[in-house]
């Protein structure tokens, strides 16, 4: 999401609270313009790159591309969830957009590449996201999703702009219309918690998340 009205520059990070900043931007600031919505720091800098998005558009269709001098310019920020909860918010969204399998399952076809084949974008790593093509991260600000509301209003403060209340929304839950449990919960398997870890070893390494130990792999219903 870019405003070049509040010179920001936002890396929508899949199931990290995206929908609601852009909203809370969208009806704080009605007259400015935010554009583009899940686009990487390498779609902001693909200066007209035919790689499709989530819509099968071409990425220039939804966002303008920066340059590498302007993309100084901005306060880039991002948000940052911890892997194993962001592996769960997808499954859920995917809930109600036809992904009949339980988490277990999920998780397995994500590694072999059932849904990255088509939509690639949605299960990146957060690293990958806010990374440019070189591999640098590119992005000043991370916000920690499990600290939004506080660091949200730090972000604003520091770039001036007086804090302001995010909205409640969750995609998640709405798609799926299952009660939201603690991740921990969806993890009835080990073999399932070490394929996110391995899948995402690089949102683990450099976000510092903690990889858990759980010696009972039966907190919910295999189905669910």
């Amino acid at each position: 999401m870019k405003s070049t009205e509040l010179g920001i520059l936002f890396i929508d990070i899949t199931k990290t609270a995206g929908t609601a900043i852009k909203e809370s931007f969208e009806r704080r600031f009605p007259n400015y313009t935010f554009e583009g919505k899940h686009h990487s720091i390498r779609n902001f800098l693909s200066y007209g790159s035919p790689v499709l998005d989530d819509f099968g558009m071409p990425h220039e269709g939804t966002c303008s591309p920066v340059t590498t001098q302007e993309l100084l310019n901005y306060h880039t920020f991002s948000v940052i969830r911890n892997p194993y909860d962001r592996m769960v918010s997808l499954w859920l969204w995917g809930r109600g957009n036809e992904y009949n399998e339980n988490f277990n399952e999920f998780v397995a076809s994500v590694a072999h590449g059932k849904y990255t084949d088509f939509n690639r974008v949605r299960y990146r790593s957060q690293v990958e996201w806010i990374s440019d093509f070189e591999g640098n991260v590119r992005v000043k600000q991370l916000l920690a999703f499990e600290n939004l509301a506080h660091d949200f209003n730090k972000f604003l403060s520091h770039i001036g702009i007086e804090p302001f209340p995010l909205l409640d929304r969750n995609s998640a839950y709405l798609n799926s219309n299952m009660e939201r449990m603690p991740f921990e919960s969806y993890y009835t398997s080990e073999t399932t918690r070490q394929t996110v870890e391995s899948i995402w070893a690089d949102d683990f390494e450099m976000f510092n998340y903690k990889k858990f130990r759980s010696t009972r792999y039966n907190s919910i219903p295999e189905d669910a």
